[in-house]
């Protein structure tokens, strides 16, 4: 079964680091939130995502206890374009506590952002666990 847990929920302005993806100049105010997704309550991809909240004001109050934030604002804040790169790289000793790995452990990583038609929405970095698989049918 799936499940999502909500490892830190904090507001703050977006990084400087993170700046120049999502298009901006100066620091916005934002949530970030840290997750993981499970499941049969095992670990397959640890997320850290920033919440533009100028773009989408009502994240503050998202219930992320109930409904994971990508699902949320699916529901709630249609983007229109964004990027997607997806990349091998080593676990973090943060990813790989909570991927239950190594650091230094080859994962799968997708960064991506997404934007509405009139401003930058969230950018994200997901982290698969080893061994995750992705298979798209087109």
């Amino acid at each position: 079964s799936f499940s999502h847990i909500i490892l830190e929920r904090t507001f703050g302005s977006i990084p400087q680091h993170l700046l120049a993806a999502l298009s901006l100049t100066k620091a916005s105010d934002a949530l970030h939130v840290r997750s993981l997704y499970q499941a049969d309550a095992r670990a397959f991809a640890f997320e850290d995502r920033w919440v533009n909240l100028a773009a989408i004001p009502a994240f503050r109050d998202a219930p992320l206890n109930q409904i994971s934030a990508n699902e949320w604002l699916v529901q709630n804040a249609p983007f229109s374009h964004g990027t997607l790169d997806y990349s091998a790289a080593p676990a973090s000793p943060d990813e790989a506590a909570h991927l239950d790995c190594a650091p230094g452990t080859p994962v799968m990583r997708l960064e991506r952002t997404t934007f509405s038609p009139d401003a930058p929405v969230t950018t994200l970095r997901l982290t698969y666990a080893p061994g995750y698989r992705l298979n798209l049918n087109i």
